[in-house]
């Protein structure tokens, strides 16, 4: 093995160690570190709050996927608070989509000055449920846009929808308890 492969190897190990240590010490600050379970990949927002920001390698049972409302890594749990802007953006596998209450924000929207659309579930192809289970819920632009499947919807707990969160959704014909929806 040549010296700058060693070096590589050595500079690999300690990043790997570092990531260990800052989620054993609760390092938990936005953006300090970045954390895999369950084939789902998600970063730190503060505390013990955690943000879903997509799969690594999760394929649903069935194309149904249930938001986890919580996650525990080495002994400690989190709470997922957050979906982010592009999480599952064209994903073709979840069929039915289940968001806990633990989730109080999905995405951010449009980058502003700019076309690029950032919805959570944008383009989800086979898409055909959604099911909020309560809780205080903002949603923003573009989170459903263009799931062409995406026949219900029921708003439990959502408290604001954004511009255009469903634009294109051509078969949507079943949406349920919007009451309170600003």
């Amino acid at each position: 093995m040549d010296k700058k492969t060693v070096i590589m190897a050595a500079m690999l190990i300690m990043a790997s160690f570092t990531m260990i240590i800052a989620t054993a010490n609760g390092d938990t600050t936005e953006g300090s570190t970045n954390i895999s379970h369950d084939g789902l990949n998600y970063e730190f927002i503060s505390g013990h709050d955690v943000r879903l920001i997509g799969p690594s390698n999760y394929i649903p049972a069935n194309g149904n996927f249930s938001v986890p409302s919580e996650i525990t890594v080495s002994e400690v749990t989190y709470t997922v608070t957050e979906i982010k802007e592009n999480a599952f953006k064209g994903n073709g596998y979840i069929v039915n989509l289940t968001i806990p209450d633990t989730v109080t924000k999905i995405g951010k929207g449009n980058i502003p000055f700019t076309d690029d659309k950032t919805g959570a579930f944008q383009g989800c192809a086979n898409l055909e449920t959604v099911t909020f289970t309560g809780g205080n819920v903002d949603t923003f632009k573009h989170t459903f846009a263009w799931c062409t499947k995406l026949t219900t919807v029921d708003f439990n707990g959502v408290s604001s929808g954004g511009d255009a969160a469903f634009f294109g959704c051509k078969a949507l014909v079943n949406v349920n308890n919007t009451e309170g929806i600003k």
